[in-house]
C-alpha cells in the first residue's frame, strides 16, 4: 500500500501550492526568456569554440583522452563532496518529515528526487560528450559509431556521478576521505600510464572518439552504472531521518535567499563554522595596526582550513589557466572566462574580513576607527595573498609550458586586484533595490527579471570581463585598462551610497 499513500501526500502536497493558468504562464515565459538569453548563447559560443580551428587543436590533440580521465575524476571527487552539504535524495522539510515518518520505504519515498537529479547529470555529461563528438564528426576526425559510443559512456559516469553524489550524502565524514583517496589514486595513474587501463577514469578516457577503443572502455562503464543503480535502493535505506532534515532545511533557506537574489546569504548558509585554533588568539595589538588586523585575518583564515586551502587552490589554477590562455592555438576566451569564474569565487573565502569591514561600515564604530581605514587595514590579507600565490603559480605555468611570462604576470596580477575590488563592491551594494522590482514593459514582454539578474550576477560578470580582456593584451592593452578605471568608480560610487 505504499505506492498509494506516496501518491496520496504527493497530490495533497501538490495541491497546497496549485497555480492558476496565468502563474503557469508566467513560468514558461520566464524559462523561454532565460533559454534564449542565457542558455542558447552559451550552448552556441561552446560550439563555436569546440568546432573552431583552436578548439579543434586541442579535442584532436594526443592528451585529450587523458583530459576527458582528468574531468572525470574531478567531477566524481566533487560529487562526493557536494554530497556532504546537499545531496540528491531531498524534498521539502514538511513533506520529508511527513514521509520519512510514515512506514513507506525511504527507496520508494526518496527515488522520485533521486531520478530528477540523476537525470539532469546523465544529460549535462551526455550533452557535453555530444557537443565534443559533433565537433569532431563535422570536421571528419571521428565516425559516427565512435561519438555515439562515447555518449553512451558520458551517460554511464553521469549515473555513477549521481551516486557518489548520493554517497557523500549518506556517509558524509567519509565523502572527503574517499574523494582525497580517488584523487590521489587517478594521480598515480596518471603518472604511470599503465594503470589507467584497470581504473573507471582510464576507461571513460578511452571511450574519447579517437582512441579506438570504445567498445571495452563502454562495457567498463555500463557495467559499473549498473552496479550503481543496484545499490541505490540499499544507499537510500542507510539514509538517516537526521541527514534528510539538516539538508533538506539548509536548501530551503538558500532557495529563499536565491529568490530573493540574495546570494551572499545563500552561500553563508553552507559555510561551516570554524572548528580550528579557536584557542588562539586572533586579535595580538601590535605597535603596528596593520599587523594587528593582517595576524587577525591570517588566523581567521587558519580556523577554516579546508575553505582556506581549497581558496588557495583554485587561485592557483585560476593563474594556470590566464598562463595557458597565452599559448599559441589555446582556446584563450574559454580559459579565460573560467579564470574569471574561479578567481572571483576562490576570493570569497579570503576576504572574509574586508567583507565584514564594508557590512559595518557607515554604522558606528566598533574599533575606533574610521571606516576607510578599516577597510583597508582588511584588504592587506586577501591582497596579499593574491598576489603571491597569483605571481607564484603564473611563473611556475610559463616556465613549464615556454610561455613568455611578461603579459600572463601582469594580466593575473590585475584580475586580481580587480577582483578584490569587486568583492568589495559586492560587499557595499547591500539587497536588491525596491526599484527593480518594478515591471519594465517592452514589446517583447516584462525585462523586470532580466535586471534583477543583471544586479546580482554584475560583479561575476564584470570579473569574467575582466579575465576576458587579458587575452587581448598582445593586441591591445586599452579593454584592460578601461576596466581597470571602471571598476574603482564603481566602488566609490557604492561607498557614497552605503548605509
Amino acid at each position: 500500500m505504499s505506492a498509494p499513500q506516496l501518491s496520496a501526500a504527493s497530490t495533497i502536497w501538490r495541491a497546497r501550492r496549485a497555480r492558476s493558468g496565468g502563474d503557469k504562464t508566467y513560468a514558461l515565459y520566464a524559462f523561454l526568456l532565460v533559454a534564449a538569453i542565457v542558455i542558447v548563447p552559451v550552448i552556441r559560443a561552446l560550439w563555436l569554440i569546440a568546432s573552431s580551428q583552436a578548439g579543434l587543436v586541442v579535442l584532436t590533440s594526443a592528451d585529450a583522452s587523458a583530459a576527458v580521465s582528468l574531468i572525470l575524476v574531478a567531477l566524481w571527487a566533487g560529487a562526493l563532496l557536494a554530497g556532504r552539504k546537499r545531496g540528491p535524495a531531498l524534498l521539502p522539510p514538511f513533506l520529508l518529515h511527513a514521509l520519512t515518518g510514515s512506514s513507506i520505504r525511504r527507496a520508494r519515498t526518496l527515488r522520485r528526487p533521486v531520478l530528477r537529479s540523476a537525470a539532469i547529470i546523465i544529460s549535462a555529461c551526455a550533452a557535453g560528450a555530444v557537443l565534443v563528438g559533433m565537433a569532431l564528426l563535422g570536421d571528419g576526425h571521428a565516425q559516427l559509431g565512435d561519438v555515439i559510443m562515447f555518449a553512451a559512456a558520458a551517460g554511464a559516469a553521469g549515473v555513477v556521478t549521481a551516486v557518489l553524489w548520493l554517497l557523500g550524502q549518506i556517509f558524509p565524514r567519509a565523502a572527503f576521505q574517499s574523494a582525497l583517496t580517488m584523487l590521489i589514486v587517478a594521480g598515480m595513474s596518471f603518472w604511470i600510464p599503465e594503470m589507467l587501463t584497470f581504473t573507471p577514469w582510464g576507461w571513460a578516457g578511452s571511450s574519447y572518439p579517437l582512441s579506438g577503443s570504445g567498445v571495452l572502455s563502454l562495457a567498463g562503464m555500463a557495467g559499473l552504472a549498473s552496479a550503481s543503480i543496484v545499490m541505490t535502493p540499499v544507499l537510500l535505506s542507510r539514509v538517516t531521518g537526521m541527514q534528510l532534515s539538516t539538508q533538506a532545511a539548509q536548501w530551503e533557506r538558500a532557495t529563499a535567499f536565491s529568490f530573493s537574489f540574495d546570494f551572499r546569504a545563500a552561500t553563508s548558509v553552507y559555510e561551516s563554522e570554524p572548528h580550528l585554533g579557536r584557542n588562539i588568539r586572533a586579535i595580538n595589538p601590535s605597535r603596528h595596526r596593520w599587523v594587528t588586523f593582517l595576524l587577525r585575518d591570517a588566523v581567521g583564515q587558519a580556523r577554516t582550513p579546508g575553505r582556506s586551502f581549497g581558496a588557495i587552490t583554485a587561485t592557483a589554477a585560476a593563474a594556470a589557466l590566464i598562463t595557458l590562455s597565452f599559448l599559441p592555438g589555446a582556446p584563450a576566451a574559454l580559459l579565460a572566462g573560467i579564470a574569471g569564474v574561479v578567481i572571483y569565487s576562490a576570493t570569497g573565502p579570503l576576504t572574509k574580513g574586508l567583507q565584514h569591514a564594508a557590512y559595518v561600515a557607515g554604522d558606528y564604530p566598533l574599533y575606533g576607527i574610521s571606516d576607510r581605514r578599516l577597510v583597508l587595514l582588511h584588504t592587506l590579507f586577501p591582497l596579499m595573498t593574491l598576489l603571491a600565490v597569483l605571481t607564484t603559480f603564473a611563473t611556475i605555468t610559463a616556465f613549464v609550458t615556454g610561455v613568455a611570462l611578461g603579459l600572463p604576470l601582469a594580466g593575473a596580477v590585475v584580475v586580481g586586484a580587480l577582483t578584490l575590488a569587486l568583492r568589495l563592491s559586492n560587499a557595499l551594494k547591500g539587497p536588491l533595490p525596491p526599484s527593480l522590482l518594478a515591471p519594465v514593459n517592452t514589446p517583447a514582454g516584462d525585462l523586470s527579471i532580466v535586471m534583477q539578474i543583471g544586479w546580482a550576477l554584475s560583479d561575476p560578470l564584470i570579473a569574467i570581463l575582466g579575465a576576458l580582456t587579458i587575452t587581448v593584451l598582445p593586441i591591445t592593452p586599452i579593454p584592460l585598462m578601461t576596466l581597470a578605471a571602471c571598476v574603482p568608480v564603481v566602488v566609490l560610487v557604492r561607498w557614497k551610497k552605503r548605509r
